[in-house]
């Protein structure tokens, strides 16, 4: 099976296993965190938040090469990690369907392009597709402050927040937990989170 394959059975079963995982899941009442608790959290913890520090804009055309780029340098240790293999065409052809078919946001930080995201809103929930945050801002709080943001934006739509995180993120997994979402679900190479 392809990895492309993998991603998108992922997608279509999602949905499905989501209502399974619920029946499993424990029913205690869960209060998730909204981002003003969030950044309160990071502050308690000594985490340097710098909130409303970066700015979000549509992606342009000039922005494929650093975009494909990106691609590759975040997922390609990931993807070898998750998968034991990496193939230029598979993932060239994954990047030019959500090149061409959604809608991409980049993240700029004093100007400087540092990363991007897809979120699309679904029939009861918002989905962040994709973040990605090149290497050399990460660990910087840039992908904390637009969760942060998204968690914002899902609270004023009255929607829960979901994801996927790659068995092999577990660094990212950590900290979607630390922000307050929770596994719903769990697929063969990754995990679905939903903070509500």
């Amino acid at each position: 099976m392809t990895i492309g394959r993998v991603w998108r059975d992922a997608m279509q079963g999602e949905r499905m296993s989501h209502s399974k995982a619920m029946a499993t899941t424990n029913n205690a009442a869960v209060c998730p965190p909204d981002a003003i608790q969030v950044l309160q959290l990071f502050m308690h913890n000594s985490l340097v938040l710098f909130f409303m520090t970066v700015r979000i804009r549509p992606v342009e055309h000039i922005d494929y090469d650093w975009l494909l780029d990106l691609h590759h340098t975040v997922y390609r240790e990931l993807i070898i990690k998750e998968f034991g293999y990496w193939d230029d065409d598979e993932e060239l052809g994954l990047f030019l369907e959500a090149w061409e078919t959604k809608k991409i946001d980049i993240i700029t930080k004093h100007g400087n392009s540092v990363g991007m995201f897809i979120i699309e809103k679904r029939n009861d929930y918002l989905w962040l597709d994709e973040i990605q945050i090149d290497p050399q801002y990460q660990n910087q709080g840039i992908g904390t402050e637009v969760i942060a943001q998204l968690i914002l934006r899902a609270r004023k739509l009255e929607l829960p927040l979901r994801l996927r995180v790659l068995h092999a993120n577990q660094g990212a997994y950590r900290l979607y937990q630390k922000l307050g979402f929770r596994q719903i679900s769990c697929a063969a190479h990754h995990n679905v989170m939903e903070l509500s």
